[in-house]
Protein backbone atom coordinates (compact mmCIF):
# COMPACT_ATOMS: atom_id res chain seq x y z
CA UNK A 1 0.00 0.00 0.00
CA UNK A 2 1.50 3.12 -1.00
CA UNK A 3 1.90 5.77 1.90
CA UNK A 4 -0.04 9.26 1.59
CA UNK A 5 2.74 12.15 0.74
CA UNK A 6 1.74 14.83 3.19
CA UNK A 7 4.60 17.27 2.06
CA UNK A 8 6.84 17.30 -0.99
CA UNK A 9 9.15 19.36 -2.04
CA UNK A 10 11.25 19.34 -5.72
CA UNK A 11 14.49 21.31 -6.00
CA UNK A 12 13.31 24.65 -3.79
CA UNK A 13 16.00 27.23 -3.14
CA UNK A 14 15.97 30.51 -1.43
CA UNK A 15 18.28 33.38 -2.12
CA UNK A 16 18.60 36.47 0.19
CA UNK A 17 20.28 39.42 -1.14
CA UNK A 18 22.70 37.07 -2.73
CA UNK A 19 23.05 34.88 -0.33
CA UNK A 20 21.96 30.96 -0.94
CA UNK A 21 19.69 30.31 2.15
CA UNK A 22 18.33 27.61 0.60
CA UNK A 23 20.10 25.57 -2.38
CA UNK A 24 18.12 22.47 -4.66
CA UNK A 25 16.03 20.94 -1.42
CA UNK A 26 14.02 18.13 -2.23
CA UNK A 27 12.42 15.63 0.24
CA UNK A 28 8.98 13.99 1.10
CA UNK A 29 7.08 13.55 4.32
CA UNK A 30 4.22 10.35 4.67
CA UNK A 31 1.55 10.64 7.07
CA UNK A 32 1.74 9.56 9.83
CA UNK A 33 5.62 10.40 10.22
CA UNK A 34 7.58 12.06 13.30
CA UNK A 35 10.20 13.68 10.67
CA UNK A 36 13.33 15.33 12.93
CA UNK A 37 14.59 18.76 10.66
CA UNK A 38 18.26 19.17 12.39
CA UNK A 39 21.43 21.99 11.29
CA UNK A 40 23.34 24.15 12.99
CA UNK A 41 22.05 27.98 13.02
CA UNK A 42 21.23 29.49 10.02
CA UNK A 43 21.75 25.89 8.18
CA UNK A 44 18.11 26.89 6.62
CA UNK A 45 15.45 25.34 8.39
CA UNK A 46 13.44 28.23 9.86
CA UNK A 47 13.22 29.54 6.20
CA UNK A 48 12.01 25.84 4.83
CA UNK A 49 9.31 25.84 7.48
CA UNK A 50 8.31 29.72 6.75
CA UNK A 51 7.82 28.46 2.91
CA UNK A 52 5.71 25.47 3.96
CA UNK A 53 3.78 27.54 5.70
CA UNK A 54 3.17 30.37 2.62
CA UNK A 55 5.02 32.63 4.79
CA UNK A 56 8.17 33.55 2.63
CA UNK A 57 8.22 33.15 -1.59
CA UNK A 58 11.46 30.60 -3.32
CA UNK A 59 12.88 31.25 -6.53
CA UNK A 60 12.96 27.87 -7.78
CA UNK A 61 11.55 24.58 -7.56
CA UNK A 62 7.97 23.44 -6.44
CA UNK A 63 6.11 22.19 -3.29
CA UNK A 64 3.08 20.19 -2.07
CA UNK A 65 1.67 20.26 1.35
CA UNK A 66 -1.74 18.18 2.29
CA UNK A 67 -1.58 18.19 -1.72
CA UNK A 68 -1.89 21.80 -2.41
CA UNK A 69 0.62 23.80 -4.33
CA UNK A 70 2.48 26.28 -2.09
CA UNK A 71 2.04 28.53 -4.75
CA UNK A 72 -1.44 28.84 -3.28
CA UNK A 73 -2.65 31.34 -0.34
CA UNK A 74 -2.16 28.32 2.22
CA UNK A 75 -4.53 30.31 4.46
CA UNK A 76 -7.16 28.21 3.37
CA UNK A 77 -5.55 25.15 5.62
CA UNK A 78 -5.64 27.16 8.50
CA UNK A 79 -7.54 24.01 9.84
CA UNK A 80 -5.46 21.29 8.53
CA UNK A 81 -1.75 22.90 9.46
CA UNK A 82 -0.87 23.89 13.09
CA UNK A 83 2.31 25.78 12.98
CA UNK A 84 4.24 27.27 16.48
CA UNK A 85 7.70 29.22 16.03
CA UNK A 86 9.88 30.31 18.63
CA UNK A 87 9.44 33.80 17.22
CA UNK A 88 5.68 33.50 18.01
CA UNK A 89 5.38 36.24 20.99
CA UNK A 90 2.29 36.79 22.81
CA UNK A 91 2.96 39.79 24.69
CA UNK A 92 -0.69 40.90 25.10
CA UNK A 93 -2.42 42.24 28.13
CA UNK A 94 -5.51 40.33 27.80
CA UNK A 95 -6.33 37.31 30.09
CA UNK A 96 -5.29 33.96 28.10
CA UNK A 97 -8.70 32.13 28.68
CA UNK A 98 -10.27 35.60 27.11
CA UNK A 99 -7.59 35.42 24.09
CA UNK A 100 -8.02 31.42 23.46
CA UNK A 101 -11.95 32.36 23.56
CA UNK A 102 -11.64 34.52 20.57
CA UNK A 103 -8.86 32.39 18.47
CA UNK A 104 -10.85 29.01 18.87
CA UNK A 105 -13.70 31.01 16.48
CA UNK A 106 -11.15 31.22 13.71
CA UNK A 107 -11.08 27.06 13.66
CA UNK A 108 -13.66 25.01 12.74
CA UNK A 109 -12.53 21.86 14.35
CA UNK A 110 -11.53 23.22 17.93
CA UNK A 111 -11.09 21.24 20.80
CA UNK A 112 -12.23 22.34 23.86
CA UNK A 113 -12.02 19.70 26.07
CA UNK A 114 -8.53 18.56 24.74
CA UNK A 115 -7.36 22.65 25.05
CA UNK A 116 -8.35 22.51 28.46
CA UNK A 117 -6.94 19.40 29.25
CA UNK A 118 -3.68 19.94 28.32
CA UNK A 119 -3.42 23.44 30.06
CA UNK A 120 -4.59 21.94 33.24
CA UNK A 121 -1.79 19.11 32.86
CA UNK A 122 0.55 21.47 32.06
CA UNK A 123 -0.41 23.90 35.22
CA UNK A 124 -1.08 26.81 32.43
CA UNK A 125 -2.68 29.47 34.43
CA UNK A 126 -6.16 30.71 31.98
CA UNK A 127 -6.90 33.27 34.19
CA UNK A 128 -3.56 35.72 34.06
CA UNK A 129 -2.37 38.27 30.83
CA UNK A 130 0.06 36.60 28.72
CA UNK A 131 2.91 39.03 30.64
CA UNK A 132 2.58 37.14 33.71
CA UNK A 133 3.93 34.04 31.40
CA UNK A 134 7.60 33.05 30.82
CA UNK A 135 8.67 31.97 27.66
CA UNK A 136 8.59 28.66 28.51
CA UNK A 137 4.94 28.60 29.28
CA UNK A 138 4.06 30.94 26.39
CA UNK A 139 5.32 28.37 23.92
CA UNK A 140 3.47 25.84 25.59
CA UNK A 141 0.48 27.66 25.28
CA UNK A 142 0.88 27.79 21.64
CA UNK A 143 2.04 24.33 20.96
CA UNK A 144 -1.79 23.60 23.22
CA UNK A 145 -3.32 25.43 20.69
CA UNK A 146 -2.18 24.03 17.59
CA UNK A 147 -2.73 20.65 19.23
CA UNK A 148 -6.27 21.61 19.76
CA UNK A 149 -7.13 23.14 15.98
CA UNK A 150 -6.75 19.33 15.45
CA UNK A 151 -4.48 19.48 12.10
CA UNK A 152 -2.99 17.27 9.88
CA UNK A 153 -0.11 17.89 9.74
CA UNK A 154 2.39 20.25 12.60
CA UNK A 155 5.18 22.40 11.64
CA UNK A 156 6.81 23.57 14.97
CA UNK A 157 9.99 25.57 14.43
CA UNK A 158 12.66 25.63 17.11
CA UNK A 159 11.11 25.58 20.43
CA UNK A 160 12.17 23.02 22.18
CA UNK A 161 15.41 24.83 23.39
CA UNK A 162 12.80 27.41 25.25
CA UNK A 163 11.31 24.60 27.25
CA UNK A 164 12.01 23.21 30.49
CA UNK A 165 13.23 19.42 30.20
CA UNK A 166 10.10 18.34 31.98
CA UNK A 167 8.14 20.17 29.16
CA UNK A 168 9.96 19.16 26.26
CA UNK A 169 9.55 15.19 27.45
CA UNK A 170 5.38 16.03 28.09
CA UNK A 171 5.09 17.42 24.34
CA UNK A 172 7.58 14.82 22.86
CA UNK A 173 5.35 12.25 23.96
CA UNK A 174 1.98 13.95 22.46
CA UNK A 175 3.45 14.77 19.59
CA UNK A 176 4.77 10.95 19.15
CA UNK A 177 1.02 9.79 20.04
CA UNK A 178 -0.51 12.61 17.33
CA UNK A 179 1.97 10.51 14.56
CA UNK A 180 0.59 7.27 15.89
CA UNK A 181 -3.13 8.70 14.95
CA UNK A 182 -2.09 9.46 11.40
CA UNK A 183 -0.75 13.13 11.92
CA UNK A 184 2.24 14.29 11.10
CA UNK A 185 5.06 16.42 12.77
CA UNK A 186 8.14 18.46 11.16
CA UNK A 187 9.86 19.61 14.02
CA UNK A 188 13.09 21.65 13.77
CA UNK A 189 15.44 21.71 17.06
CA UNK A 190 18.77 21.73 18.35
CA UNK A 191 17.74 19.30 21.46
CA UNK A 192 18.30 16.36 19.22
CA UNK A 193 19.26 13.43 21.98
CA UNK A 194 15.55 14.26 23.14
CA UNK A 195 13.62 13.28 19.91
CA UNK A 196 15.72 10.61 19.07
CA UNK A 197 12.74 8.14 20.28
CA UNK A 198 10.49 9.76 18.85
CA UNK A 199 11.65 9.99 15.41
CA UNK A 200 10.67 8.13 12.26
CA UNK A 201 12.43 10.11 9.51
CA UNK A 202 15.72 13.01 10.01
CA UNK A 203 16.85 15.14 7.79
CA UNK A 204 20.17 17.01 8.34
CA UNK A 205 20.23 20.62 6.72
CA UNK A 206 23.56 22.23 6.53
CA UNK A 207 24.13 25.56 4.45
CA UNK A 208 21.14 25.06 2.88
CA UNK A 209 21.66 21.72 1.42
CA UNK A 210 20.23 18.30 2.35
CA UNK A 211 23.02 16.04 4.11
CA UNK A 212 21.09 13.63 4.84
CA UNK A 213 17.43 12.38 4.19
CA UNK A 214 16.67 8.86 5.80
CA UNK A 215 14.40 6.90 8.25
CA UNK A 216 15.81 6.49 11.45
CA UNK A 217 15.47 2.76 11.19
CA UNK A 218 17.84 2.80 8.17
CA UNK A 219 20.35 4.57 9.67
CA UNK A 220 21.96 1.38 11.44
CA UNK A 221 22.59 0.15 7.67
CA UNK A 222 24.44 2.39 6.87
CA UNK A 223 26.65 3.99 9.37
CA UNK A 224 28.91 2.18 11.88
CA UNK A 225 31.33 2.84 15.13
CA UNK A 226 34.74 1.61 15.12
CA UNK A 227 36.84 2.45 17.88
CA UNK A 228 40.77 2.78 18.33
CA UNK A 229 41.90 1.39 21.68
CA UNK A 230 46.23 1.14 21.46
CA UNK A 231 46.57 4.06 18.33
CA UNK A 232 46.31 0.90 16.20
CA UNK A 233 47.82 2.17 12.35
CA UNK A 234 44.93 1.05 10.37
CA UNK A 235 43.82 2.47 7.04
CA UNK A 236 40.71 3.31 7.97
CA UNK A 237 41.73 5.91 10.81
CA UNK A 238 43.11 7.69 7.34
CA UNK A 239 40.14 7.95 5.32
CA UNK A 240 38.79 11.00 5.41
CA UNK A 241 35.09 9.63 5.58
CA UNK A 242 36.18 8.02 9.33
CA UNK A 243 35.02 10.81 11.67
CA UNK A 244 36.05 11.00 15.23
CA UNK A 245 33.15 11.22 17.30
CA UNK A 246 34.18 11.25 21.03
CA UNK A 247 36.40 9.65 24.18
CA UNK A 248 34.64 6.83 25.81
CA UNK A 249 35.22 6.29 29.55
CA UNK A 250 37.94 3.55 29.17
CA UNK A 251 39.61 5.76 26.98
CA UNK A 252 39.19 4.79 23.97
CA UNK A 253 38.31 6.68 21.02
CA UNK A 254 35.34 6.04 18.81
CA UNK A 255 34.72 7.03 14.81
CA UNK A 256 31.84 7.13 13.08
CA UNK A 257 32.23 5.38 9.54
CA UNK A 258 29.77 5.17 5.91
CA UNK A 259 29.11 1.22 5.55
CA UNK A 260 30.33 1.08 2.24
CA UNK A 261 33.78 3.26 3.35
CA UNK A 262 34.32 0.41 6.36
CA UNK A 263 33.81 -2.42 3.34
CA UNK A 264 36.53 -1.01 1.42
CA UNK A 265 39.17 -1.60 4.81
CA UNK A 266 38.58 -4.68 5.85
CA UNK A 267 37.96 -3.71 9.51
CA UNK A 268 39.16 -6.73 12.03
CA UNK A 269 36.47 -7.45 14.48
CA UNK A 270 38.47 -6.20 17.43
CA UNK A 271 38.14 -2.69 16.20
CA UNK A 272 34.28 -2.50 15.93
CA UNK A 273 32.06 -0.57 18.49
CA UNK A 274 28.79 -2.54 18.63
CA UNK A 275 26.87 0.65 20.07
CA UNK A 276 24.89 2.15 17.50
CA UNK A 277 25.25 5.59 15.58
CA UNK A 278 22.98 8.24 17.05
CA UNK A 279 21.35 11.64 15.75
CA UNK A 280 23.68 13.65 18.01
CA UNK A 281 26.55 11.90 15.92
CA UNK A 282 25.20 11.64 12.46
CA UNK A 283 24.62 15.93 13.25
CA UNK A 284 28.15 16.18 13.31
CA UNK A 285 28.92 14.09 11.05
CA UNK A 286 27.60 15.42 8.21
CA UNK A 287 28.08 19.23 9.19
CA UNK A 288 31.71 19.14 10.38
CA UNK A 289 32.79 16.54 7.30
CA UNK A 290 30.31 18.16 4.88
CA UNK A 291 29.32 14.63 2.88
CA UNK A 292 26.29 14.22 1.75
CA UNK A 293 24.13 10.56 1.76
CA UNK A 294 23.88 8.78 -0.75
Amino acid sequence: MMEKVVIKLCGVSRNFYGSQVLQNVSFEIAAGTFCSLIGENGAGKSTLLNILMGLESFDEGEGVVLGKSIYLDLGVMKNEIGFVSEKINYDLPIKVGQFFENYALFFQNWDQKLFLTLMKERKLDLGVSFREYSRGQKMQAALVAALAIKPKLLLIDEITSVLDIWARKYFIEILKNFTTEGGTVLITTNVINEIQYATDQVIILNKGGIQLNEKLKDIPNKFIKIRNAKNEEHTIFKDPKCFWSGENSDGTFSYIVPITVAEEHSIPERLLDRRAVNLDELFIYFVKTGERSK
